[in-house]
């Protein structure tokens, strides 16, 4: 019997991963949320999309999906459309900035003509249809007639819940008590964007190809700066960090890892309002010399007991590799079922986002295991064992002392 072909391999986990979900949401009764209608936070059926085994067949379909799409088109097409995705992340800002999200989701479901959205938020009637039918066509809002537009699904979480009046009259107010991701999609798609564009200058530019410095980042290519960019976040008064998390909450001798902390004075802060905890910070290494007297201190009153548990994304390889997580328990994740990648292809995507957003905005990075081994074996640690969160992009690394 001859073996069944790729296309009907990655076809069959498809409809497999979607018998179970279907079958899930019989048991309550429930239909899976179709794409017109917005996103119903409080409803039994996105309570039930987060469920582990939910989410893991969510993932193989999109998985195999994306790779079926990659397996059958044709490969200029491909690389043609991936090289003109930017206008995507482009009309999501222009969409958001522009209110045009408010002023669609107060029509209703009848949807509003381009024209008389861009009376309401002077703009050119013919640009705003045109992006708005970018969109729709990755189903980015709904086109109900010729250059009438609806909100749906994935445009309800760029609202901001304000009315657009509201928006028009103060534009600092979108963020004030909101719940939608649009704060964090107009950086993507502002700074991030901007900064992605002089990515290549950065990676083979004779002054920054192998700098390890924040200023040498694209963002600051792009933006002519020498400034990082994540400086501003200094103004933020220090004892800012004691709001929120109930640290006296934590058990005598706990440990705290602050990433990225620079050379310690927001740890230093917790240490002073905390004294129970102990306290490790990390850094990039010309943050961490500067800071060594600091750490060498954190790292001496470990004691043979104290475990450094380091959360983080732990980016996978796209091939399987086994040279480090055969040596350490917790490290192995179930193989991905062929013929998709090992690490579940596009399911992994915004890891590997995450990691270029790194580089971009700071030239830094995201970190595979075998980087975390690494990195800890530097600071005095031995990681022992790793914890792979379900339904997350975020590990744990536990290390005890060497």
């Amino acid at each position: 019997m001859a073996s069944k072909s790729h296309l009907r391999l990655l076809g069959e986990l498809i409809l497999k991963s979607i018998d179970a979900i279907e079958s899930r949401l019989e048991t309550e009764s429930i239909e899976f949320p179709v794409l017109a209608n917005p996103v119903d936070p409080s409803s039994k059926a996105e309570s039930l999309l987060r469920e582990a085994d939910i989410v893991n067949a969510t993932s193989y379909i999109v998985a195999a999906a994306s790779q079926l799409i990659a397996t059958v088109r044709s490969p200029v097409q491909t690389i043609m459309e991936n090289s003109l995705l930017f206008h995507l992340p482009a009309c999501i800002r222009a969409a958001v900035e522009s209110n045009m999200v408010e002023i669609i989701r107060e029509a209703g479901h009848q949807g509003i003509h381009a024209n008389d959205i861009a009376k309401r938020n002077n703009t050119d009637p013919l640009k705003t249809a045109r992006i708005l039918r970018l969109l729709s066509n990755h189903y980015i809002f709904t086109e109900v007639d010729p250059d009438v537009f609806c909100i749906n699904r994935l445009s309800s979480v760029l609202d901001s819940g304000k009315s657009a009046v509201e928006l028009q009259e103060a534009p600092h107010h979108r963020y004030v008590n909101m719940s939608s991701i649009s704060a964090l999609v107009l950086m993507q798609t502002d700074e991030a964007f901007k900064g992605a564009a002089y990515l290549t200058e950065a990676f083979i530019g004779p002054g920054t190809a192998y700098s390890l410095k924040a200023t040498d980042s694209p963002w600051n290519i792009a933006t002519q700066t020498d400034a990082f960019l994540f400086d501003c976040t200094k103004l933020e008064p220090p004892e800012a960090i004691l709001s929120g998390f109930k640290w006296d909450n934590l058990p005598d001798d706990s440990l705290i890892v602050d990433l990225g902390g620079s050379v310690g004075s927001t740890a230093l802060t917790i240490a002073k309002a905390v004294p129970h905890v102990k306290l490790v910070v990390q850094d990039r290494s010309s943050v961490i010399e500067d800071a060594k007297t600091i750490l060498q201190q954190l790292r001496a009153a470990a004691t043979p007991a104290t475990k450094l548990i380091t959360v983080d994304i732990i980016l996978p390889h796209t091939c399987q590799d086994t040279r480090v997580i055969n040596l350490i328990p917790g490290a192995a994740v179930p193989a991905a079922p062929a013929p998709l990648l090992p690490n579940m292809g596009a399911a992994s995507n915004m890891k590997y986002w995450l990691d270029f957003q790194m580089f971009v905005l700071g030239n830094c990075q995201e970190r595979t295991l075998g980087h975390f081994v690494c990195l800890a074996a530097q600071g005095g640690w031995k990681v022992s064992e790793v914890h792979h969160v379900p339904g997350s992009f975020l590990g744990q690394c536990v290390s005890v002392p060497m």
